[in-house]
């Protein structure tokens, strides 16, 4: 199998998308409480606070995390609970060029200025000013305007709504969301104890050259199922991004045993089986 070699990956990866997110600020990761891996590139890394992560890394925080904290310069906060999978800046999504996605866990959103939303499989909110907490799982969504607020889209319904402070949405399935006007308690119950309170940015306390990261090991088609198999406008600039993991046989086996479920790796496979992406 050749390895993709260093010109051609770059030729790859020189889509408009990724040269249109070069160009976005990146994000500061001020605070940590427990374990984090962010991707990239394709080179997945240990998290810590001090470093600076830009458009489409991916971050991964443990079970056992307490907090992650990201600020950017306009002064917006990204706050990720226990288990939480995210990209940052993935480019268009629904129409929309949204902070964060949102694949699964716990995310608070705080912005004093409109800004950009976020978007989840399952909705996609709009611009908007205030303390948006979102929560995504296997069995419905959640999203609590703990302050502020503004409209979203249920994705799979197919319906909009605006949400004021206080409300709360519960969206399953291909029904309409549920709007109360307090989150229902059990679900309070749930939420990250850190989201509970509101923590003063943390930016200014970090100066000069960005905390460099730690190599965690490469990476492994299982580590990165959960977004190869996401939706397509997510998914789209995998096949360049992580092309020179097509080195390793189990990656490139299970790519091509479940191609049906990314079938936008299919030219990438037949130029390596082909040999045309050269050592």
């Amino acid at each position: 199998m050749a390895l993709p070699t260093l010109p051609a990956l770059l030729v790859l990866a020189a889509s408009p998308l990724n040269r249109a997110q070069a160009a976005e600020p990146a994000a500061l990761l001020t605070l940590l409480e427990g374990a984090a891996t962010v991707v990239i590139g394709s080179r997945a890394l240990a998290a810590a606070s001090g470093a600076r992560l830009g458009p489409g890394t991916l971050i991964e925080t443990e079970a056992s995390s307490a907090l992650l904290r990201l600020e950017w310069p306009d002064g917006v906060l990204l706050d990720l609970g226990p288990a939480t999978r995210v990209m940052l800046q993935p480019g268009s999504v629904a129409g929309r060029a949204p902070l964060f996605y949102l694949l699964q866990g716990w995310a608070k959103q705080s912005q004093s200025k409109v800004a950009a939303g976020q978007a989840a499989a399952s909705f996609d909110v709009a611009p908007f000013a205030g303390v948006l907490v979102s929560h995504v799982d296997e069995s419905q969504s959640v999203l609590f305007a703990e302050a502020g607020g503004g409209p979203f889209m249920a994705r799979r319904a197919g319906t909009s709504a605006t949400l004021k402070g206080g409300d709360t949405a519960v969206l399953a399935g291909a029904t309409a969301p549920q709007i109360t006007a307090r989150p229902p308690t059990a679900w309070i119950q749930q939420m990250p104890r850190a989201f509970r309170e509101s923590l003063p940015p943390m930016a200014s306390k970090f100066k000069g050259p960005a905390q460099s990261l730690r190599p965690r090991a490469a990476l492994t088609y299982a580590a990165l199922q959960p977004w190869l198999v996401a939706e397509a406008a997510v998914r789209r600039d995998f096949p360049s991004r992580f092309a020179e993991l097509l080195s390793d046989r189990a990656f490139r086996d299970a790519v091509t045993s479940r191609l049906a479920q990314h079938p936008e790796w299919d030219a990438v496979l037949k130029q390596a089986r082909a040999g045309t992406i050269a050592r």
